[in-house]
């Protein structure tokens, strides 16, 4: 079974070493200690007793923005993700958020697939936003209520 919790301190190690595995600019174990401390908030899923996926939000006003989802490449296609972008999708009306945004790798199809099926459509696109490969990234929204 899995859980969603917040990200504590000591998850940070894990959630980099999944940053590794998943990302080609990963961030670090002081990069999601700076987020946390500077008002992102940290989702985990926890399965077995280990993190298998997390996400990140960060809130202004009545908008949210997805900076990172992630889940272990040895847990995927279990439904994680999705649970992890419902429970965002929660916290974000839970701060009185109308609309959540993410970006997401033109050639993600994967991950382009995840957001669509969740409910989150594409609303333009950002040329040359990633590096390493370097490629555009294509912005979705989701209106919350």
């Amino acid at each position: 079974m899995v859980e969603i919790r917040f990200a504590r301190e000591e998850d940070f190690p894990r959630l980099a070493e999944l940053e590794r595995l998943c990302f080609s600019t990963p961030w670090s174990e002081l990069s999601f200690a700076d987020f946390a401390r500077h008002g992102g908030m940290i989702l985990t899923a926890v399965e077995n007793g280990g993190i298998s996926g997390y996400v990140t939000l960060l809130f202004a006003a009545d908008e949210g923005e997805i900076a990172n989802l992630a889940t272990d490449p040895g847990a995927r296609r279990k439904g994680i993700a999705s649970r992890l972008l419902t429970a965002a999708e929660e916290q974000a009306v839970s701060r009185g958020g109308k609309a959540l945004f993410l970006e997401v790798r033109a050639s993600n199809q994967k991950a382009i697939s995840l957001y669509e099926k969740n409910g989150y459509q594409a609303v333009g696109r950002r040329k040359n936003f990633y590096q390493f490969p370097t490629e555009d990234a294509l912005l979705y929204r989701k209106d919350l209520v």
